[in-house]
C-alpha cells in the first residue's frame, strides 16, 4: 500500500481546490485552444475551425 505525506496531500488538495475555483468562474464563452482540441465534441467553438485537425484518438 502506498502511502503519502502531508505535504505531498496539502499540495494536491490546493491543485485540486485551484481547479475548482477555476471551473466554478468560468463560463462557456471562454475556451483555450490547444493539442487537447483534437479530441473536443465542442464543434460549435470558434476555436474548432483552426484548432480540430484531427478528430480520432490515437491508436
Amino acid at each position: 500500500m502506498r502511502t503519502f505525506g502531508d505535504d505531498a496531500l496539502a499540495e494536491v488538495r490546493d491543485d485540486i481546490s485551484g481547479t475548482m475555483t477555476r471551473i466554478e468562474s468560468s463560463v462557456f464563452a471562454e475556451y483555450a485552444s490547444g493539442a487537447h482540441c483534437r479530441w473536443c465534441r465542442h464543434n460549435g467553438l470558434p476555436c474548432a475551425a483552426s484548432a480540430v485537425v484531427d478528430t480520432e484518438p490515437d491508436a
